[in-house]
C-alpha cells in the first residue's frame, strides 16, 4: 500500500515538473484573425504567390514585346567626328619635295608634300525604318505563344493560390478544434478541482479513502498535462502558419466569432 502511495506521488510529480517547464515558455503578442484577412495576408506575403505574381507579370511583358514586333521599327542616329591635318609623303616618306597625283576627271598634278588643307569637321545624321512585309505567320504565332504563356502563369497562380488556402484552412480550423478541446479540458479541471477539494475535507474527516484522493489528484494532473499537450500542438500548428505568412512576431489565433457568423449566414443561405 505504501509502495503503491509513494509510485503514484511521483508520477504526480514528475508530470507537475513537466507542466511547469512548459509553462515557463515566453508567449509572444496574439491577434485575432479571420479566413478573409489570412487569404489576403497569403496573397500578399506568401514566397510562393509573389513569385507566381513575378511569373505573371514577365509573361505579360513577353506578350508586349511579341506585339511589338508587327510595329515598324523607327531608329535615330547622329554623330560628330574631327578630322586632324592630314601629311602627304612620297614613297621614301619624305615630307620635302612633291608628289605626283592623278585626279579623276583632271589628270596628273604635282602636289607639294606636307600638310595638306583638309575639313577638321564632320557629322552625320541617320533616320532609319524599317518594317517586316512576310514572315510566313512567324509573329502572329510567338504572339500567340506568348498570350498561352500568359494564360499558363495565370492558371499557375490561381493553382498555387488554391492550395495555399486550403492549406490556411486547415490550420484555420485545426486551431479552432484545439481551441476547443482546450475549453473542454479546462471545464473538466475545474470540476475535477472541486471534486478534488471536497475530497481532501473528506478525507481530513475520515471519512474518504486516501487512494481516492489520490486517483483524483492523478485525474488532474493528467487533465493538466493533456492541456499543455493541447497547447504545444497550438503552438505548433502556430508556427506552420507564421512561417507560411511571414509573420514572426506574433501569435496568430482564430477569430471563433467572425467563423461563427460565416457558418450562421451560410446555414441561412440553404434552402
Amino acid at each position: 500500500m505504501t509502495k503503491r502511495r509513494f509510485f503514484v506521488l511521483g508520477l504526480v510529480y514528475l508530470l507537475s515538473a513537466n507542466l511547469c517547464f512548459t509553462q515557463s515558455l515566453v508567449v509572444a503578442d496574439s491577434v485575432r484573425v479571420s479566413l478573409p484577412e489570412l487569404f489576403v495576408w497569403a496573397d500578399t506575403a506568401c514566397v510562393t504567390m509573389r513569385l507566381s505574381a513575378s511569373a505573371v507579370c514577365a509573361a505579360n511583358e513577353g506578350v508586349l514585346q511579341a506585339r511589338s514586333q508587327l510595329f515598324p521599327r523607327v531608329g535615330v542616329s547622329v554623330s560628330g567626328s574631327y578630322i586632324g591635318d592630314a601629311v602627304l609623303m612620297d614613297r621614301n616618306f619624305s615630307a620635302r619635295g612633291t608628289t605626283t597625283v592623278i585626279l579623276p576627271g583632271v589628270g596628273a598634278q604635282s602636289v607639294d608634300n606636307g600638310l595638306q588643307p583638309t575639313p577638321h569637321w564632320g557629322n552625320s545624321f541617320v533616320f532609319e525604318v524599317s518594317q517586316v512585309i512576310f514572315t510566313g505567320g512567324a509573329l502572329k504565332a510567338g504572339v500567340e505563344l506568348a498570350k498561352l504563356n500568359e494564360r499558363i502563369a495565370e492558371l499557375d497562380m490561381a493553382k498555387n493560390r488554391q492550395e495555399i488556402r486550403f492549406v490556411l484552412v486547415g490550420y484555420y480550423l485545426d486551431l479552432v478544434r484545439l481551441a476547443n478541446r482546450r475549453r473542454v479540458v479546462a471545464q473538466h479541471l475545474a470540476q475535477t478541482a472541486q471534486v478534488l477539494q471536497l475530497m481532501r475535507a473528506r478525507e481530513s474527516e475520515g471519512v474518504a479513502l486516501v487512494n481516492d484522493l489520490i486517483r483524483y489528484e492523478l485525474k488532474y494532473k493528467q487533465l493538466q498535462l493533456s492541456d499543455v499537450q493541447l497547447s504545444e500542438a497550438e503552438n505548433i500548428i502556430g508556427h506552420q502558419l507564421q512561417t507560411l505568412l511571414h509573420r514572426p512576431d506574433c501569435v496568430l489565433l482564430p477569430d471563433t466569432q467572425a467563423l461563427r457568423a460565416t457558418f450562421t449566414t451560410f446555414d441561412a443561405s440553404l434552402p
